[in-house]
């Protein structure tokens, strides 16, 4: 198959499962309100990755953050930077949910905040709790959201693996409808090993999209590369 144009096609039907992000299984998200993503998962950010999601809070400080799913407290953070107020809960799944930005804790979990603190005489904090010492059950209210350490009000959440390995939410379990299809703006392929070779003669050959044909020959194993970008369903309103 030479025509460039049909591979194009092709590429839009592997790359959309991939894109969209469909969940293996449904979960419940943390805050009980319209979900509207202000930053993705794998965002760039100044010397890393963004290694969760920011969940739009309205612009407010005090939306209720619940838990997903049943588990313990695995860690309590708090500085005056990054995360700001954060907590680590690890699920009874095997999995780790992470909460950043909180502007306070509830219940037992705000408690053994505010007397390690007070033993500690400073606001910093970094503990690990031991096993189950603070359970808590699926959907109970733990913290709320804030914008401690750094932005906008919002709450980061962060889905990992039990080996502490980040996991992008949309893809594992926590659904989220997304109606604005990518742009790509340039397609084509690119050489993999010494073999590739292309009837260009160039290593990589990468064409603009448009809706005329566009012919090449691909020797050899080659990868598929893309240029796009992505907005919002909010943005086009």
């Amino acid at each position: 198959m030479n025509n460039l144009s049909v591979k194009f096609l092709l590429l839009l039907a592997l790359t959309g499962p991939i894109l969209s992000g469909p969940s293996s299984r449904a979960a419940d998200w943390p805050v009980n309100r319209e979900i509207d993503l202000s930053s993705g998962f794998g965002d760039f950010r100044d010397g890393h990755f963004h290694a969760g999601i920011d969940l739009r809070t309205g612009g407010r400080i005090g939306e209720p953050v619940e838990s997903p799913v049943a588990g313990y407290v695995w860690r309590l953070y708090m500085s005056y930077t990054g995360y700001g107020k954060g907590l680590y809960i690890m699920g009874d799944d095997g999995r780790l949910y992470v909460y950043g930005h909180l502007s306070k804790f509830s219940g037992n979990i705000g408690q053994m905040v505010r007397n390690t603190q007070s033993a500690a005489r400073r606001y910093y904090l970094d503990i690990r709790l031991p096993r189950d010492s603070i359970r808590v059950a699926k959907g109970e209210l733990i913290a709320y959201s804030g914008q401690t350490g750094i932005g906008a009000p919002h709450l980061h959440f962060e889905l990992r693996s039990g080996d502490n390995v980040p996991l992008n939410p949309l893809s594992h379990g926590f659904s989220l409808a997304d109606r604005v299809a990518p742009v790509f703006t340039r397609v084509g392929f690119q050489m993999v090993d010494d073999s590739s070779l292309f009837s260009s003669m160039r290593p990589a050959l990468l064409t603009r999209v448009s809706n005329r044909p566009n012919c090449c020959m691909v020797c050899s194993t080659a990868a598929v590369a893309a240029f796009c970008w992505e907005i919002s369903a909010a943005m086009t309103m």
